[in-house]
C-alpha cells in the first residue's frame, strides 16, 4: 500500500481498490506497509480480494494472515512466503 501519496491521503483505500480491480491473486507485506497504523492496516487488508502472505511480521494485529501459501504450477508446487 505504501509508499504511495494516495495512501498517505486515503489510508490505503485507493491502492486496495486498484489491487482488487487488477484481480491480483497473492500479495506479501513489506516494510512500507507499516507506514500505516497497524489497526488501520489490518482493517484495510481485510478489504483485499487476494491471498495475503505475511511472512515478514509477527505483530498481533497481523497474526490472522498466513505465513505462507502453496500453489500448483503444472506438476510442481510453489511455496510463497
Amino acid at each position: 500500500l505504501s509508499p504511495c501519496i494516495l495512501t498517505a491521503l486515503d489510508g490505503g483505500r485507493g491502492m486496495i481498490g486498484g489491487l482488487n480491480s487488477a484481480q491480483v491473486d497473492y500479495v506479501c507485506l513489506g516494510n512500507h506497509e507499516l507506514d500505516l497504523p497497524l489497526d488501520r492496516l489490518a482493517l484495510r487488508l481485510g478489504e483485499l480480494n487476494a491471498t495475503l502472505v505475511n511472512s515478514n511480521f509477527n505483530n498481533p494485529e497481523l497474526a490472522t494472515f498466513p505465513k505462507y501459501a502453496s500453489i500448483k504450477v503444472g506438476e510442481k508446487t510453489a511455496v510463497l512466503g
